[in-house]
């Protein structure tokens, strides 16, 4: 099984803080959950989100370059669990393209969670 990709801090603050980054995930939250699901066609790629959560927050950086660069790890974190749990070759596609559809959603709209993470 090939690992998710994060920076050594991240897998420490997972380690050290349990509970808190449990609560990460895919979405703003309440309603907005909707509307930025956690699953690709039935799969769950929260592990992905998590890690793209404590990018934002805690993620060495403070650039338009440094939320590109998260935005792109989440993409491939996505793309890791696609390709590791689709059994299907037509799931897997139409996960792919998902996930490619959320990557451009999360970079185009996400400057401003990403702004107010680092204040």
């Amino acid at each position: 099984m090939k690992q998710l990709i994060a920076e050594e801090a991240c897998w420490k603050f997972q380690a050290n803080y349990p509970e808190e980054f449990h609560d990460y995930g895919c979405g703003p939250g309440g309603l907005g959950d909707w509307f930025v699901p956690d699953t690709m066609w039935g799969l769950s790629v929260r592990p992905a989100c998590k890690i793209h959560d404590w990018d934002y927050r805690h993620g060495e950086g403070c650039s338009e370059e440094h939320r590109r660069e998260c935005d792109e790890r989440l993409r491939k974190n996505c793309l890791i669990i696609v390709d590791q749990f689709s059994k299907s070759e037509i799931l897997r596609h139409l996960r792919h393209i998902r996930v490619n559809t959320y990557f451009y959603m999360v970079h185009w709209f996400g400057k401003k969670a990403y702004w107010s993470e680092r204040k």
